[in-house]
């Protein structure tokens, strides 16, 4: 187990029999590269990016005495993965971390005699892949082509194309056998150890991607002293981690499985946090990390921690922005990390996403000098107001907005089935963006009252054009036709002054284990509609996407719901238990996740501690230095600590008492809380 100077980092690791996740997907990151390590191999590795190069078609492995080598146990971390197994008389074990600082990875291995006799172990590697300079990161895992031929030096082979190499090194004396040109055939190298009985031998693999020269020193570097270099990557693994916390607080509580929640959620800023000076943001905050995939900046992602981003990083948060402003996300939904340029179609809550991310920036750090700043000819106040009034005539009276074809943008149902339109949900959401906005305004110094006007008759039509008593539910209009689509899109509308009261009870009223709820999460489809697909879990049934539930239990927190939030969220908890890390989408009614999707780590998983921090804790800034607290009484937990919340320049610890607390409408905190200047 490595030793870490911060005993925190232990929080993240994850035996790998708790996991439930499959070798293909498993990863780790360390801000420059990632690899990917599949656990059922004690020694294998199948993917490299180190952006914006990449490895395509990478396959590495040993086999010891002519067998590869089962994993009997491993232990995953967010930078390194320790696995072990035994062949014939031969205990194995592997350390392979990503290098500090370093487009590079080590591996380190172990092997002991415990035959009983003296042993000469054949130790053979094959290698296989290319490397590829690629200028542009979207969704999908890049494939760069392979070129160049297998070149084999003393202790390395490489591939080289152009000025970009693979390279393998090796601090065995190693023998490569040529073969002829036989396609994609992996090189093979081969070796010996001799062992005798009882005694232990190690040996260090390099694998570096990038620029010729860059690779080489790095190769060099870490073969010289694998044990430093280990030791140097746990380091700065640990050095990031109490940065983490001296960014957000620390939460504890008595019941471990929401305490690890917590802080599972957390580590998806480490590991979607890329310091690459070839980006166009440092730091970069990608929609995914792992494997190289989903590494474009999508909005609807990181806008799920809006909240949250400006207690982490401000800096990073404004840059962010700025970024997503700059490029026109009236038509696209994400920007390329490497220069910048947008990528990809509209999605249509684009414009809620970008005026809430405007909105809890300024409201959570006091900024509001950033509502004058300039981006393309407009200010950020004004670009606020032209993202919440996108696709508004401007005329009188406010018209509900036809998103038409491109609403099909919005949940991208599989099975045929329609929403599109006037949808009810995007709709409603235009009430909190007007709100904002005009709040926004107002910060600004210059107040746009007509702003609360057009949020008011959007409420009145909801109700007139949308709401269905009967059904309570609304529909939505497409093509002349009145058509219902029960999504858990909906929901996210709770809270909202859009819904009047009996519309809250009409749209909780589906609130049940035959429609919306499972024993493991959230179908983001009702059991009812006749679009439901177990198998497209983000939208369209099986599950949902995992910033979905957070969310809405962080919605029924604030209006509280409480039961009703506790229920939801006690029904995923063991995201944090049984997943290393959160991608897109989780399954609901069995512990499992999306499987068809290169987002496999996604930068949204930080809502879930952003729901027990806003929801559940009811922290509050008024935008002006003030912060309050207003704890729900949660049958989740009996005590809950927070230690370092800091905001507007203060640190505040609260400790809370459950018990203590009123049940229905909390009052502010009678908890115990101290606030203290600090940094």
């Amino acid at each position: 187990m490595p030793i870490f100077p911060d005993p925190r980092c232990a929080r993240f690791a994850m035996d790998g029999e708790r996991s439930v996740m499959r070798g293909e997907h498993l990863g780790i990151v360390n801000g420059h590269a990632t690899a990917g390590t599949p656990h059922e191999d004690v020694f294998a590795l199948d993917t490299l990016h180190a952006p914006p190069y990449a490895a395509a078609g990478l396959r590495f492995g040993l086999r010891l005495l002519g067998e590869p080598v089962k994993t009997a146990r491993c232990t995953w971390h967010p930078h390194a993965i320790e696995r072990e197994g035994h062949v014939r008389g031969v205990a194995a074990r592997s350390v392979t971390a990503l290098a500090a600082g370093m487009r590079s990875l080590l591996q380190r291995v172990e092997l002991r005699n415990e035959s009983g006799a003296a042993l000469d172990v054949p130790v053979q590697a094959f290698f296989s892949g290319g490397a590829s300079h690629v200028p542009e990161w979207g969704f999908s895992c890049p494939t760069a082509e392979q070129s160049g031929e297998l070149e084999a030096e003393p202790h390395r082979l490489l591939r080289r194309n152009g000025d970009t190499v693979l390279a393998l090194g090796c601090s065995l004396d190693m023998r490569h056998l040529p073969y002829a040109a036989l396609g994609g055939a992996p090189a093979l190298w081969e070796g010996r150890v001799r062992l005798a009985p009882g005694e232990t031998a190690a040996f260090s693999f390099t694998l570096s991607l990038g620029p010729r020269g860059q690779a080489d020193r790095e190769s060099a570097a870490l073969l010289a002293g694998p044990e430093a270099a280990l030791e140097r990557a746990h380091h700065a693994f640990s050095a990031r981690v109490t940065d983490l916390y001296r960014r957000l607080p620390d939460f504890g509580c008595d019941n471990p499985r929401l305490t690890a929640f917590y802080h599972r959620s957390l580590l998806h800023y480490l590991m979607n946090e890329w310091d690459v000076g070839e980006f166009c943001l440092r730091p970069c905050y990608t929609t995914g990390s792992v494997r190289g995939g989903c590494l474009a900046g999508y909005l609807w992602d990181y806008a799920a921690g809006w909240e949250l981003h400006a207690l982490h990083h401000p800096q990073a948060m404004r840059e962010h922005i700025c970024r997503y402003l700059a490029i026109d996300m009236a038509r696209h939904y994400a920007f390329n990390p490497v220069d910048g340029r947008a990528l990809g179609p509209w999605y249509p809550v684009n414009q809620e996403k970008l005026v809430g991310l405007i909105y809890y920036y300024v409201r959570n750090t006091g900024d509001r000098a950033f509502l004058r700043r300039a981006v393309n000819g407009k200010t950020v106040a004004q670009w606020a107001v032209f993202h919440a009034t996108l696709g508004d005539a401007g005329g009188e009276p406010v018209a509900l907005m036809d998103y038409g074809a491109q609403g099909e943008h919005h949940l991208e149902l599989r099975r045929g089935f329609p929403y599109r339109g006037v949808m009810p949900d995007l709709n409603g959401r235009r009430y909190l963006s007007y709100l904002r906005a005009h709040e926004l305004t107002c910060w600004a110094g210059e107040p746009d009252a007509s702003l609360l006007r057009r949020a008011q008759q959007v409420k009145k039509l909801f109700r007139e054009a949308l709401w269905d008593g009967e059904k309570q539910w609304p529909a939505f209009l497409s093509e002349g036709r009145r058509e219902f689509r029960y999504t858990v899109q909906v929901f996210k509308l709770l809270g909202s002054p859009v819904l009047d009261e009996d519309q809250e009870r009409g749209l909780l009223s589906h609130w049940n284990e035959e429609e919306f709820l499972g024993a493991f999460g959230l179908h983001s489809l009702s059991k009812r509609d006749e679009a439901y697909d177990q198998v497209d879990i983000d939208n369209g049934g099986g599950g949902a996407c995992s910033i979905f539930p957070v969310a809405i239990a962080q919605r029924l927190y604030q209006i509280d719901r409480v039961q009703q939030a506790d229920g939801l969220l006690a029904r995923v908890l063991w995201w944090g238990e049984r997943l290393p890390y959160w991608g897109d989408s989780m399954t609901a009614n069995y512990m499992d996740y999306r499987r068809d999707t290169p987002l496999q780590c996604t930068i949204g998983g930080v809502a879930g501690a952003q729901c027990l921090l806003f929801g559940l804790l009811g922290i509050a800034g008024d935008g002006e230095g003030g912060i309050r607290a207003q704890p729900r009484k949660t049958a989740l937990a009996r005590r809950i600590t927070l230690t370092g919340l800091r905001m507007y320049g203060k640190s505040v610890d609260i400790e809370v008492d459950t018990a203590g607390l009123r049940g229905g409408s909390s009052r502010p905190a009678n908890a115990a809380g101290r606030t203290t200047s600090g940094p």
